[in-house]
């Protein structure tokens, strides 16, 4: 028996153990022995404790935190291996309803509440590819933060933006329209649920999340904020600055028990003028939160990528990236960029397709205004097929979204039909898995942050 089958047989019968006897019916057993036994677990390597914590739920993880003080180090410290697991599912936006697909099983699979959903189209005719609505998850009867109480959740069917284990829909009526759309940001997690208004920018919003990262204060709460910023034309994800001018946002503040929470702040101008004529694409894929609430999108003269347009969120300023220039491609070519951050989260970093197909992995090494890109790593898919991928080698992954907190990416062969997650980051998983039919290229990755779980466990 390996030495994980002899730990999860242990945990097992600790569960399930029979009460215990009398002190009279107890047989005294020689004190070393004990010590020995103990002695043994208790130095088992980090390496193979978090090796065999990978197959345990997360509530026998946490219980493993509790039993010594070298287990829980080797917990906290390596949070960052345990990262792989952290990415419960991905979203996709149908005609019907934006609906959330599970991936394979992990330690951190009952977390999340788990309704599956065949109504408006979110199943599926596969059982192992089952998907539930996004709606399904809202808590029934769910409060509301701005007098918006009373609604009905089945309306919330559009997702715009998923981040850190909150997701933010907005009510899809019959008829499509874009004025006075209300908005929910829900984290199924805990249950927690809060109905808005839509932003008032002056014209159509774009959505992104701020959460996690950047907050400051020391403060252990997760607490999101919403970033709505104004387009410029009617197009649903493109829009081009016709005119130099500043940026118009808005920033939506959910409370985090100070009172001062659950509103629209003010409507405010960039410091800085956007120049004429840049393109910005606000899709999923390209669009990024780095620490510190920088927001990054993909933009160009139009109808070419060949920078990244930011908004510091804090201060107001913003300014251009360029690409490097085996990055430069047309808008209406297919997906074969994302944006995506570096390890700390600190700086951007860009993951690229390439036909044979191979991923490459860019990070910027120097000040935003004066780019300079290094090639951190150049990954093979093809060579991992007999390991970890079934059928046909797929000629080209397109690459679909950028999943923070595990450090992966989402992307899908059309050869193939099926959908993938690549492991750009340290993780001890396998380094790509297949999650199922192919979707559609627009997704949102569905991920939780635990690492403030985890270190709470000091």
């Amino acid at each position: 028996m390996s030495l994980r089958e002899l730990f999860c047989c242990w945990i097992a019968e600790s569960r399930h153990a029979p009460s215990l006897p009398s002190p009279a019916e107890v047989r005294e057993e020689p004190q070393d022995v004990a010590v020995i036994v103990v002695d043994a677990w208790v130095s088992l390597p980090a390496d193979v404790l978090i090796e065999i914590l990978l197959y345990l739920e997360p509530a026998a993880v946490f219980c493993c935190a509790g039993v010594c003080k070298p287990w829980r180090r080797a917990i906290v410290d390596n949070a960052p291996t345990l990262g792989f697991h952290l990415l419960l599912g991905v979203f996709h936006n149908s005609r019907y309803a934006a609906c959330l697909r599970r991936t394979p099983p992990g330690p951190f699979q009952s977390v999340l509440p788990w309704k599956d959903d065949d109504s408006g189209g979110g199943g599926g005719d596969d059982d192992d590819d089952k998907t539930a609505a996004a709606h399904s998850l809202i808590p029934a009867w769910s409060g509301s933060g701005s007098g918006c109480g009373g609604v009905y959740r089945g309306l919330y069917r559009e997702l715009l933006c998923s981040r850190d284990g909150f997701i933010l829909l907005m009510a899809r009526s019959g008829r499509r329209h874009y004025q006075n759309r209300s908005l929910c940001l829900c984290n199924p997690i805990t249950g927690d649920c809060t109905f808005l208004r839509p932003a008032d920018t002056g014209g159509r919003s774009s959505y992104v999340l701020l959460t996690g990262y950047g907050h400051g204060g020391g403060d252990d709460r997760l607490v999101a904020r919403i970033l709505a910023v104004r387009r410029y034309d009617n197009l649903e994800f493109v829009f081009t600055f016709k005119a130099a001018e500043a940026l118009r946002y808005q920033v939506f503040a959910a409370s985090g028990g100070d009172g001062d929470g659950n509103k629209w702040g003010p409507v405010k101008r960039s410091a800085g003028e956007v120049e004429d004529g840049l393109c910005v694409w606000m899709r999923g894929r390209s669009t990024v939160v780095c620490r510190d609430d920088v927001v990054h999108w993909l933009a160009g003269p139009a109808p070419n990528i060949t920078c990244a347009l930011a908004l510091d969120v804090r201060t107001g300023r913003t300014w251009t990236t360029e690409l490097p220039e085996q990055c430069h491609f047309c808008i209406r070519s297919p997906a074969e960029l994302v944006l995506a951050t570096s390890d700390d989260g600190r700086r951007l970093s860009l993951v690229q397709s390439f036909w044979g197909p191979k991923i490459k992995v860019w990070v910027l090494t120097t000040g935003d205004d004066d780019a300079g890109w290094t090639l951190q790593q150049t990954i093979g898919i093809g060579s991992w097929r007999r390991r970890t991928i079934s059928g046909d080698i797929p000629r080209w992954i397109f690459l679909s979204a950028f999943c923070p907190r595990s450090r992966c990416v989402v992307g899908a062969s059309l050869d193939t039909k099926q959908e993938f997650v690549i492991d750009i980051g340290s993780g001890s998983g396998p380094p790509v898995r297949c999650i199922g039919n192919y979707k559609g290229l627009d997704c949102w990755p569905y991920e939780i942050d635990s690492s403030r779980r985890l270190t709470s466990s000091q």
